[in-house]
């Protein structure tokens, strides 16, 4: 595992969670979930480089389904809706609350198990690398 780029992963999901709460505080939510969802990638980054993948954006719920007894169906459907409000900012304020109390929990069980990666030395079952970066490239099809 290489450690650094974790931290730089996890700094940067920071960075885009402070971003949201600016935007969010501005009743922007498409740009609240933009941000959301970045943080949610960056998170998902790191925890790919705790186990020595570079995951690509259509890997990410293949990734994270690995992880089924700390990452529930209901987490997949947090990441899926903040990222369709991101693409088609069609999330009521009312609804977009929910789903950031649930992207709360979210954010805490990756930091949770990135934690437990960095402090237990990071001991990895493979070496796969799933290859690929991210990318914007039609961002509609990335999830589904």
């Amino acid at each position: 595992m290489d450690r650094s780029s974790v931290r730089i992963k996890e700094r940067v999901a920071e960075e885009f969670y402070n971003k949201f709460d600016a935007s969010y505080r501005r009743k922007d939510l498409r740009e609240a979930s933009k941000n959301l969802w970045e943080c949610i990638q960056h998170l998902v980054l790191a925890l790919g480089f705790c186990e020595n993948k570079d995951l690509a954006d259509k890997d990410f719920m293949d990734f994270l389904n690995e992880f089924e007894s700390e990452i529930t169906g209901a987490d997949i459907s947090t990441i899926k809706a903040i990222h369709i409000n991101f693409l088609r900012g069609t999330m009521d304020a009312k609804i977009f609350e929910i789903y950031k109390r649930k992207f709360e929990v979210l954010r805490n069980k990756l930091k949770k198990i990135i934690g437990d990666y960095l402090s237990s030395g990071g001991e990895m079952d493979s070496e796969v690398d799933i290859g690929g970066t991210s990318s914007d490239e039609n961002p509609e099809n990335i999830l589904f």
